[in-house]
């Protein structure tokens, strides 16, 4: 999920399969950042059952007008037992990703 513009996302995508670290998108509607709202600070850092993880990405935009990309990854950064070449534990699981987006951008 994020701003960033579609060809990126679109590249970002293509080294996701490249990889076999896939990725999927998530709505960015406008009406989830009504749940960061708050009686007590600024804004909230979880947004409720209806959007769980979607609602997070209206909190880069308080921040920055820069496009951004955010890959949630938390589900899958550890294991119970190996699956291809994740280890058990600590799968690393973004890291081959982004590096051959990175790797590829500079070629």
């Amino acid at each position: 999920m994020g701003t960033a513009d579609d060809d990126t996302k679109k590249q970002l995508e293509e080294t996701g399969h490249e990889t076999y670290e896939r990725l999927v998108h998530f709505p960015l509607w406008d009406e989830y950042g009504d749940m960061l709202k708050s009686d007590v600070a600024d804004f909230k850092n979880i947004g409720g059952v209806l959007a769980g993880q979607d609602h997070g990405w209206k909190i880069p935009g308080k921040f920055t007008a820069y496009p951004w990309l955010h890959l949630d990854i938390a589900g899958v950064a550890y294991l119970n037992s190996s699956q291809g070449y994740k280890v058990k534990i600590s799968t690393a699981v973004g890291l081959r990703l982004i590096y051959n987006f990175l790797k590829k951008k500079i070629s």
